[in-house]
């Protein structure tokens, strides 16, 4: 079952507990900076996506960390200051962190992502996850969750400009889009030195 609060610009935060799973949420405010950045991806698809997990294209082949790509630098600091909010009064909070893979999702119509989760999918040693959505009108993604007794499932249709905060081995999946061209952009946590 999910604990929910809506999430809007006036009162921006959410969380959603799946058995002993937490899905955080945050209104991300700087729209002019998503904008921006989506008109960039969008108009240059051909440069950016040059690889696919097979069920969506991603730019992981162009850099691993698309942050560290100067025209989306910005979106760094703005992403630092918001995931900062997020780990607040969580055991993450005094740890030091950094983001060491980030990338663009791009789907087209009757794209999907299957049940998958980024610690074996990239075997990154993440301890956390993040997705940002660019676009309105985002089909729903789902969070799986199977203990000893039964299954556990929250859906959520994401909004536009909201960031979503997970534990990395969360397993979750991606319905088929019904919009041309969605973008979204993912990214994975890592946690200097000791950690909960």
């Amino acid at each position: 079952m999910a604990i929910q609060i809506e999430s809007t610009p006036e009162n921006p935060y959410n969380e959603y507990i799946i058995t002993k799973r937490s899905i955080k949420e945050l209104y991300f405010g700087n729209r002019e900076l998503l904008d921006s950045i989506c008109i960039e991806i969008k108009n240059n698809v051909d440069l950016y996506f040059k690889e696919s997990w097979g069920e969506v294209q991603t730019t992981h082949k162009y850099a691993q960390d698309m942050l560290t790509v100067p025209k989306f630098k910005n979106l760094k600091y703005e992403l630092l200051k918001a995931i900062d909010v997020l780990l607040k009064k969580t055991p993450f909070e005094k740890h030091s962190y950094y983001i060491n893979q980030s990338w663009f999702n791009y789907y087209k119509i009757g794209d999907k992502q299957s049940l998958h989760n980024h610690v074996t999918h990239l075997q990154s040693g993440c301890f956390l996850s993040g997705i940002l959505y660019l676009e309105p009108n985002n089909t729903p993604i789902e969070f799986i969750d199977f203990n000893t007794m039964r299954q556990n499932t929250i859906k959520i249709t994401p909004k536009e400009y909201h960031l979503f905060l997970f534990d990395s081995d969360s397993l979750h999946q991606v319905y088929q889009v019904k919009e041309k061209g969605r973008v979204t952009f993912a990214f994975n946590i890592r946690f200097m030195g000791s950690y909960v």
